[in-house]
């Protein structure tokens, strides 16, 4: 499927003069809903100065119909414009994931760690976090040691602020 024109009527959920809203069908968590605008349109970036006026209106919507079946904790708000940046469905889509306590281990980095390599900010510093090289297979998991982590990041930076000279 390269676009969202042909979803059928009972998969949506919501339809405003721009938007519909239906389930993903790949939920990442109880409650994920799409907005997708009603004429074809690629990405965020070719949408006309009417429907960026109306889809705030339209997230407030979803937010609201997930919060009558759920109770998330926090939101993640998503729209991947590009192949570069991760989108696989060529027609504009904004994904509104409702996020729990404890879905999982450190959520507060949010989208920023999309590129997990990039993904800290060059001051920061964890007391409870350690990272093993991206290239490495690199996941986050708990840990005790500061230092090892602080040193661990200062070496990414330095190593990826070399490879960017």
């Amino acid at each position: 499927m390269t676009d969202f024109l042909d979803i059928p009527k009972e998969r949506i959920i919501y339809r405003s003069i721009y938007f519909n809203i239906i389930e993903d069908i790949d939920p990442v968590s109880l409650g994920h809903l799409l907005i997708i605008s009603r004429r074809w349109c690629e990405t965020f970036f070719d949408l006309n100065s009417k429907e960026i006026e109306d889809l705030p209106h339209v997230i407030r919507t979803a937010k609201m119909l997930i919060e009558m079946h759920h109770s998330p904790d926090g939101y993640n708000i998503g729209m991947n414009c590009g192949k570069a940046a991760g989108q696989t469905v060529n027609h504009f889509h904004c994904h509104i994931i409702p996020r729990y306590k404890d879905d999982m281990q450190d959520p507060h980095l949010g989208v920023r760690y999309c590129i997990p390599s990039k993904g800290y900010p060059k001051n920061f510093v964890s007391s409870y976090y350690e990272i093993e090289r991206q290239n490495e297979g690199g996941y986050l998991i708990l840990g005790e040691d500061a230092e090892t982590f602080a040193e661990m990041i200062r070496r990414e930076i330095e190593e990826q602020n070399e490879r960017e000279n």
